[in-house]
């Protein structure tokens, strides 16, 4: 272990192992270190990364219509390039 040059006045360890296809690495290091594993959320790990946390206002959501499926963008794809066929003759 050596001193860890992010976090100061703690220790880094460095972890190498092999597992087989499908495991999970982060199994691994929960258990190898359950003594000191702790899930930490984003108000605990801000002060520590001087991260300032401030609330976003909710955006004014403006009423949009209803998203078109896959035919009815296919029907509208067709319509557009019919006008536009017929607009180019015209000219």
């Amino acid at each position: 272990s050596m001193n860890d040059e992010v976090n100061g006045g703690f220790q880094k360890l460095n972890v190498a192992f092999t597992l087989p296809p499908g495991a999970y690495a982060t199994l691994v290091i929960k258990r190898l270190f359950h003594f000191a594993y702790k899930e930490e959320t984003r108000e605990a790990i801000a002060p520590v990364r001087k991260v300032e946390i401030v609330p976003v206002p909710p955006e004014k959501e403006e009423p949009h219509p209803p998203e078109l499926g896959f035919l009815a963008k296919q029907k509208a794809k067709k319509e557009a390039k019919q006008k536009a066929r017929i607009a180019s003759k015209v000219k």
